[in-house]
């Protein structure tokens, strides 16, 4: 498992949390199952991870025990946290996106979702810090702990297949910071040179996260970040 690596390699490790269907969290991307997982769960091709609800993941954990080709295992968000103890430093992303803009609808999901997190996280002792696409959820546990490091990941929105003008602005023309200024960024490293990120981060005397790194000339835009994100 990935997560004992990074253990026993003492490297700081960053997560995805997940919301599922029922409200539970789980450590984990989003992704379509493949046709064995949808037909094993009896679910609709092109379901999503996401669409299940805590008992589905827990049957998908049962298939991946059987058989190790498929699903690796998906630990629920609350035993993740147990389980790394404070071991390494966590940077955690929480999945939320900006669906419709900066409206009422997404400030309000994103506040919900903090304070799932947020009652998982207050009583933890480990080292750890926040990052999210949607500056709700960063302004959001701001408001929870104001100690918390919380970053902003920004990335090239226009290239995002149907994602409104509203929000491709957000990113593009740095509208988050109207919501919240940011401890750090997280940038994908094919855009950092577009979004004035550097001059950004330069300026305000905070760290750049490089991340999307799958080649050698990505590697090498990265060495102007302060630190990589690797899969």
């Amino acid at each position: 498992m990935s997560y004992e690596k990074c253990i026993n390699q003492k490297r700081a490790m960053e997560v995805n949390i997940l919301e599922l269907s029922d409200g539970n969290l789980i450590v984990g991307r989003d992704c379509k199952l493949n046709e064995n997982e949808c037909s094993a769960l009896k679910k609709e091709i092109d379901t999503k991870l996401s669409d299940l609800n805590i008992e589905h993941v827990k049957e998908l954990n049962k298939i991946c025990n059987n058989d190790r080709t498929w699903y690796k295992y998906l630990m629920e968000f609350s035993e993740f946290i147990i389980f790394i103890d404070g071991k390494v430093p966590l940077i955690i992303e929480i999945k939320s996106d900006l669906k419709n803009g900066l409206c009422d609808e997404d400030r309000q999901k994103a506040y919900d979702l903090v304070n799932k997190v947020y009652i998982i996280l207050k009583d933890y002792k480990g080292q750890y810090a926040i990052h999210s696409s949607n500056p709700y959820v960063l302004k959001g546990y701001k408001k929870k702990d104001e100690s918390i490091r919380c970053g902003q990941i920004v990335f090239d929105a226009s290239k995002v297949d149907g994602m409104n003008k509203e929000v491709v602005a957000v990113y593009m023309e740095q509208k988050y910071l109207e919501i919240i200024k940011p401890d750090f960024i997280s940038c994908r490293v094919d855009d950092i040179h577009k979004m004035f990120i550097l001059t950004y981060c330069w300026r305000n005397k905070i760290p750049l996260l490089g991340w999307g790194i799958k080649n050698d000339i990505q590697r090498q835009i990265g060495k102007c970040c302060d630190n990589l994100i690797i899969n």
